[in-house]
């Protein structure tokens, strides 16, 4: 009787890739590869508070903190002494530089997603100390001799076009050119955020400048005077500069050489146009006829500061949103 049954079957494995009905294969998807060059993350995170928040608190109460224990030492120092000094470099050297820093800190800490090297944001802000302060006073001072225009302070055409026209286009000119042709053309330079970033570090390392050339020039200061006035220019300059910074950021990400031009042009515009109504509200409010007034001064332009600080709060948290390095989900 011969044997009817069927042969065995082999059975053979399946692979990974493989299913057992074809048309239930689901296909791997291929990594998306970014187009940013790659850096080592150094996000911040915690467990108690979203990313998103946890960094301005702490970039904030560093800040805050800090100033107000600067101003509150040298309060106690002027009070001891109770007159009027002359400020050497010794004195006006960390007068100037630790609202500069403690500026640069909170700037620094709300880049979120991708925090920038420490010694390129540190060179920058020795560029604008080194090459774009004294290249702005050469030219205001020495070129247009601006100080010499006038003794008093006033409101009127002189003054006007000294502030719109030669202070306020040199000043923010040369912070601009120090990131343009620096750190702008290097791959560190590679989200809309890092903008603001650099050129906040360039206008504090030019407001450091500036504010020791102040001191050292006047023949006497009281020591509060000068640190208020020292943490006010830091912030001006810092929120000037990172005003033509968002456009800085934005132009780079954009592809068009023509919009590039655009935005550009705006932000230098913007940033001009502030400058040009801090310098004519710091100097004026100073004086009043023959008397000096040099609260009115410091409170007349930190208001101003304030507000050209909130306008660049409100520009950081749009670059933040628009980042390439921003996570996936994330509110």
């Amino acid at each position: 009787m011969s044997d009817t049954s069927d042969p065995p079957q082999t059975s053979q494995p399946l692979s990974p890739s493989a299913s057992p009905n074809a048309d239930e294969a689901v296909p791997t998807a291929a990594p998306i590869q970014s187009t940013a060059p790659h850096r080592p993350s150094r996000q911040l995170r915690t467990l108690d508070l979203p990313e998103r928040f946890r960094a301005p608190m702490t970039a904030q109460a560093l800040l805050l903190g800090g100033l107000l224990m600067f101003v509150a030492l040298v309060f106690a120092i002027d009070t001891l002494r109770g007159k009027t000094v002359v400020v050497g470099p010794a004195a006006a050297i960390p007068l100037a530089l630790i609202p500069a820093v403690l500026w640069m800190i909170y700037f620094y800490l709300r880049d979120i997603h991708e925090p920038e090297p420490t010694h390129y944001v540190i060179g920058v802000f020795l560029l604008g100390a080194l090459v774009a302060a004294p290249i702005a006073t050469f030219v205001t001072d020495t070129l247009f001799k601006v100080p010499s225009w006038g003794v008093l302070p006033r409101w009127g055409v002189t003054e006007a076009v000294a502030a719109f026209l030669i202070i306020a286009p040199v000043q923010e000119l040369s912070k601009y050119l120090v990131v343009r042709f620096t750190v702008y053309l290097s791959a560190e330079f590679d989200e809309p955020m890092d903008g603001i970033v650099y050129m906040t570090a360039a206008g504090l390392g030019f407001a450091t400048a500036l504010n020791i050339q102040q001191m050292t020039r006047a023949p006497q200061v009281a020591l509060t005077t000068a640190a208020i006035n020292a943490v006010t220019v830091t912030l001006a300059h810092a929120s000037l500069s990172g005003v033509v910074g968002y456009a800085l950021g934005r132009a780079k990400f954009i592809g068009s050489e023509g919009h590039q031009t655009r935005v550009l042009s705006i932000g230098l515009a913007a940033a001009m146009a502030l400058s040009g109504g801090f310098s004519m509200i710091a100097h004026v409010a100073t004086r009043h006829g023959l008397d000096y007034r040099p609260a009115w001064g410091l409170v007349s332009a930190a208001l101003f500061a304030a507000v050209i600080f909130a306008l660049l709060w409100v520009l950081v948290n749009r670059h933040l949103k628009s980042s390439p390095h921003r996570p996936q989900g994330a509110a």
